[in-house]
């Protein structure tokens, strides 16, 4: 059923890149049916309508508060079916929130057995954005591709890719979105291409919306260095600076970071380091808009998006 992405992959992709099976960690959901998109257009952050021109998609769910539930890569195979990926401890969660909004709309919703792969990049120097509609993490150029079955590349532990991710600065999952915590601005979702400010209405928007367009958000979640061991959890300025989500095993993490602390000297434990804003977060205002990222920037996303 699902069709790799992979064969599009150029071979100076596949040539120095590694792959890493994430079926531990991520699962698939299959929503299928006339009324697929527009069940997903009033529970997701992004535009539902841009899915088919972009292929791969970043969204989150929210609460009514504006809390987010969920975060998801989403995927067009066709007209009619969109798989959802999410975490796969929250995968019932998920299940169950989508059966409540589905109400008579022609829509089935069930859990897939298929893999789940991504494919790190090398050292190469990628085009990510020549790429169409293959199935390209839509988060960040950087992070790579997903890959819906085994690509058959050399392969790197769940570990590595953890670490592939917190040297960029990217969260996934409950484990570094807690269920009914934060706020969606807060995990990024509006600079990782998740969050569509030209949509109608959809769960938790006014809150999103008005956070947005007031300028102002406070605390992100940022990478940080460490030095291997340290696991104090608080980062200390003249005042609290943030917190520690997370901390491999090099010192590479995460941590919900209060944004005024950008380039300052900060203290974590004795150990005292300075957190500076990513590069990737300076993003092209139409793009970051529009819910697509940078490199989809060349698509005519005034004339198909789409009112549902």
């Amino acid at each position: 059923m699902l069709k790799s992405a992979l064969s599009r992959i150029p071979k100076r992709f596949q040539s120095s890149a590694r792959a890493v099976d994430l079926s531990d960690w991520r699962s698939l959901i299959s929503i299928r049916g006339e009324d697929a998109k527009a069940l997903l257009q009033g529970v997701i952050t992004n535009d539902i309508s841009n899915l088919q021109h972009v292929g791969s998609m970043y969204s989150m769910f929210l609460n009514a508060k504006g809390r987010v539930y969920f975060d998801a890569i989403l995927y067009h195979l066709n007209e009619d079916e969109i798989l959802i990926e999410g975490d796969k401890i929250l995968s019932a969660k998920l299940k169950k929130h989508l059966s409540m909004y589905k109400i008579r709309r022609k829509v089935n919703i069930h859990a897939i057995n298929e893999s789940v792969w991504h494919v790190v990049p090398g050292d190469d120097i990628l085009d990510l954005g020549t790429l169409g509609d293959t199935f390209i993490d839509p988060r960040l150029e950087k992070m790579g591709a997903r890959v819906l079955n085994n690509p058959n590349l050399p392969t790197m532990s769940l570990e590595d890719y953890h670490t592939h991710r917190y040297k960029l600065g990217i969260p996934e999952g409950g484990e570094e979105i807690p269920f009914n915590k934060g706020f969606p601005l807060e995990c990024n979702c509006d600079l990782m291409s998740g969050v569509s400010f030209h949509k109608g209405c959809y769960l938790g928007q006014e809150l999103t919306a008005r956070t947005f367009h007031t300028g102002v958000t406070r605390k992100r979640i940022v990478p940080l260095k460490l030095s291997p061991g340290n696991d104090v959890s608080d980062i200390k300025a003249k005042r609290s600076a943030g917190k520690i989500i997370t901390v491999d095993s090099e010192g590479n993490g995460l941590a919900m970071f209060r944004t005024d602390n950008f380039d300052k000297t900060v203290k974590v434990g004795e150990e005292e380091i300075v957190i500076t804003k990513p590069s990737w977060w300076d993003r092209d205002g139409d793009s970051l808009e529009f819910g697509i990222s940078n490199d989809k920037k060349h698509l005519d996303y005034y004339s198909f998006a789409e009112n549902f």
